[in-house]
């Protein structure tokens, strides 16, 4: 079974509603490509070498892609989610030239704090759900 990102409507419509149209296709494209980068791997271990940051703690994996809109850096942040053997989109955040008080610094802080619960709080949205991949454009 191939390793994917999973990439929803209402992940993009957050997106969206967040960050506008621009990021939120410039997203769904990235998804799209890194989708193709992992189609042929088979193990966690091959994927996490495919991501521009892998952040790990307590045995939870949350890589980070980075992309551009219009000269703004973007990260996207994902969970690895074993039970599915998917990454799971939790959000994009804006990169800002100072990390300590970004928004971005704030998520990555509450991944280290909490990675156990990021994770489960992800998995119950795929729990018994009725999977809305996003459409790009």
């Amino acid at each position: 079974m191939a390793i994917e990102i999973l990439f929803t409507e209402a992940d993009k419509q957050q997106v969206r509603d967040n960050h506008g149209e621009p990021v939120a296709e410039r997203v769904c494209n990235a998804i799209e490509q890194k989708n193709q980068t992992l189609e042929w791997k088979s193990s966690l271990i091959e994927a996490k070498q495919r991501f521009y940051t892998v952040i790990e703690k307590n045995g939870e994996c949350f890589p980070e892609m980075f992309f551009l809109v219009n000269r703004r850096e973007y990260r996207a942040l994902l969970a690895w989610i074993e039970e599915y053997e998917v990454f799971a989109f939790l959000c994009v955040v804006e990169k800002n030239d100072h990390y300590q008080t970004s928004r971005q610094h704030d998520l990555v802080e509450q991944v280290y704090k909490h990675p156990h619960r990021v994770v489960a709080d992800a998995t119950r949205l795929l729990d018994g759900s009725d999977i809305d991949r996003a459409e790009c454009a």
